[in-house]
C-alpha cells in the first residue's frame, strides 16, 4: 500500500505540473491578426474577430487546466487514504 501511496502521489504532481504548463501556455495566448486592412470600420471588425478567437483559445485550455487539476486533487486524495490504510 505504501508503493501505492507513492505512485499516486507522483502521478498527482505530475498532473498538477501539466496544469501549470498548460496554464501558463493559456496566459501566454496572443491577440494577433494577421492582416489589418487601412480601412477603420474593417480593421476594427477584424480586430475584433481576432480578439474573440484568442479568447476561445485561452479559454480552451482553461479548461484543460481545470481538469488536470481536478485529476491532481483526486489523485493526491487517492494517495493520502492509501497511505493512511498502509500503516
Amino acid at each position: 500500500m505504501k508503493c501505492a501511496s507513492i505512485i499516486l502521489a507522483l502521478l498527482g504532481l505530475g498532473a498538477g505540473i501539466r496544469a501549470s504548463l498548460i496554464w501558463w501556455n493559456a496566459s501566454k495566448v496572443e491577440n494577433s491578426p494577421e492582416i489589418i486592412p487601412d480601412d477603420p470600420v474593417a480593421g476594427t471588425m477584424v480586430w475584433a474577430e481576432s480578439t474573440k478567437k484568442a479568447f476561445e483559445d485561452a479559454g480552451k485550455l482553461n479548461a484543460q487546466a481545470a481538469a488536470w487539476t481536478a485529476a491532481s486533487v483526486a489523485l493526491n486524495a487517492l494517495g493520502a487514504i492509501a497511505g493512511a490504510f498502509s500503516n
